[in-house]
C-alpha cells in the first residue's frame, strides 16, 4: 500500500493544479457577474431610466457596495462553516488516524462546492452574448483562444490609463495582504510554538471576522457616504500595522508579535480588514472596466491576482534564507502595503477613471443595460 501510495504522489499534482485552474476560472466569472447583477437591479433600472444622472449613480453606487461585501460576507462565512465541520470529523474521529480524517475533509470540502455550486447554477441566469468569435474555430484556435483574449485584454486596458494603474498597484497590495497570512502561520507555528489545535482555531477566526469586516464596512460606506478608494486604502493601512507592529519587536523581546495575545488580535484585526478589501477593491475595479468588457478584464483581474502569489513566498524564502529569521520579511510586508497605498492615493483619479470607462456615458450606459437584457448588441469598445 504504501508504495502504491508512493506511486500516486504525481495525481495528487495534477489533481491540485487542476483544481486551481478550475477555481481561479470560477472566480473570473463569479466577479464578471458583480457589474451584471447592480445594472439588473430594479432601483438601478429606474433610477437610470429617470435621466437623473447623480440618482443614477448613487443608487449604483449603493447595490455595488452592497452586492459585494454581503457577497463576500456570505462566501466567508460559508467558508467558515465547512471549515467548521471539518475541525468537528477531525475531534471525533482521531481514532480513525490523520490520513483517513484529511481525506474526509477534503471530502467534505468538495461536496461542499458541488451542492453550493448546483444551487447557483439553477438560480443565476444566463447572460446573453455572443458566439461569433468561435464559429469555425479549430481546436488550435480554441485552445489559444484564452491566452489571446487576455493578451488583447491587456492592449486594451493599456489604453486606459487608471484602470492600468489600478492593476499594477492591485498586483503588489494583493500580495502584500496574501502574504501577511502566510509569514503570521509560520510566525504562530514555529516562533511561538502554537500547537495544530490552536493554528486551526485561528484560520476559523479569520473568514469569521472577515465576514463581520464585511458587513461592518459596508454599514460605514452607508451612513458616511465614504468613497471605494477611501475604504479601500483604510483597510490596507489597517492590515500594515500588522508587519509594523512586528518590527518592534526588533527592539524588545517583550511585544511585537512576541506573545500568544498579539497573534489572537492581529488574525482579528487582519480578517476585519481582508473581506473588505477584496470587496472594495473587485467593486473598484468594476467601475474601472471599459463598460462591456467585464469578463475580459475580471480575467486580468484575476491573473494578476494569481500572478503575484509567488512574489511574497519566494522574498519570504529569500530572507529566511540569508537572514535565518522570518521577522526580517516584514519589512518588505511593509513596504509592498504602504507604497502602493499611497500610489493608489495619489495617482490613481477613480472619477477620471469611471468617466474614461463609460461608466458614467449615458449614451454607453445604455447600450450595455440593452445588450446585457438581449435587446441590442454590445459596444465594441468604451
Amino acid at each position: 500500500p504504501a508504495a502504491k501510495g508512493g506511486q500516486l504522489y504525481w495525481l495528487g499534482a495534477v489533481l491540485a493544479a487542476v483544481s486551481n485552474v478550475a477555481l481561479g476560472t470560477t472566480i473570473v466569472f463569479y466577479n464578471s457577474y458583480l457589474p451584471l447583477l447592480v445594472d439588473a437591479t430594479p432601483e438601478v433600472i429606474e433610477a437610470r431610466q429617470s435621466g437623473d444622472q447623480e440618482e443614477w449613480e448613487q443608487t449604483r453606487d449603493r447595490f455595488d457596495a452592497a452586492y459585494s461585501q454581503k457577497g463576500n460576507a456570505i462566501g466567508y462565512a460559508g467558508g467558515s462553516s465547512a471549515l467548521v465541520i471539518c475541525v468537528v470529523i477531525s475531534f471525533l474521529g482521531q481514532s480513525l488516524g490523520f490520513t483517513m480524517l484529511l481525506s474526509l475533509c477534503v471530502f467534505v470540502s468538495g461536496l461542499w462546492w458541488f451542492i453550493f455550486s448546483t444551487v447557483s447554477f439553477r438560480w443565476i441566469c444566463e447572460r446573453p452574448g455572443s458566439t461569433k468569435a468561435l464559429e469555425g474555430a479549430t481546436a488550435r484556435d480554441l485552445v489559444l483562444y484564452g491566452w489571446r483574449s487576455t493578451i488583447d485584454t491587456m492592449k486594451h486596458a493599456r489604453s486606459h490609463r487608471q484602470t492600468w494603474a489600478f492593476l499594477l498597484l492591485y498586483f503588489f497590495f494583493s500580495d502584500g495582504y496574501s502574504t501577511i497570512a502566510t509569514v503570521a502561520a509560520v510566525f504562530a507555528q514555529h516562533e511561538m510554538c502554537f500547537p495544530i489545535t490552536e493554528v486551526t482555531i485561528l484560520a476559523i477566526v479569520v473568514p469569521f471576522c472577515a465576514m463581520l469586516g464585511c458587513l461592518f464596512f459596508m454599514w460605514v460606506r452607508n451612513h458616511f457616504k465614504v468613497s471605494f478608494k477611501t475604504l479601500l486604502l483604510w483597510n490596507l493601512l489597517l492590515m500594515a500595522l500588522i508587519p509594523i507592529w512586528g518590527v518592534v519587536g526588533f527592539f524588545t523581546d517583550k511585544v511585537g508579535l512576541r506573545t500568544k495575545a498579539e497573534f489572537w488580535i492581529v488574525a482579528v484585526l487582519y480578517g476585519l480588514n481582508l473581506g473588505s478589501a477584496q470587496s472594495f477593491a473587485r467593486s473598484m475595479f468594476g467601475d474601472l472596466i471599459p463598460a462591456g468588457h467585464e469578463a475580459g478584464y475580471f480575467s486580468l483581474y484575476e491573473v494578476t491576482d494569481k500572478g503575484s502569489s509567488w512574489l511574497g513566498p519566494l522574498v519570504t524564502a529569500i530572507v529566511i534564507w540569508t537572514t535565518g529569521s522570518i521577522r526580517y520579511s516584514l519589512i518588505y510586508l511593509i513596504i509592498v502595503m504602504i507604497v502602493p497605498a499611497a500610489l493608489l492615493h495619489y495617482c490613481v483619479d477613480f472619477e477620471l477613471g469611471k468617466k474614461q470607462a463609460g461608466r458614467i456615458n449615458s449614451k454607453v450606459r445604455e447600450e450595455v443595460a440593452l445588450a446585457r437584457t438581449g435587446a441590442a448588441p454590445a459596444p465594441a469598445s468604451a
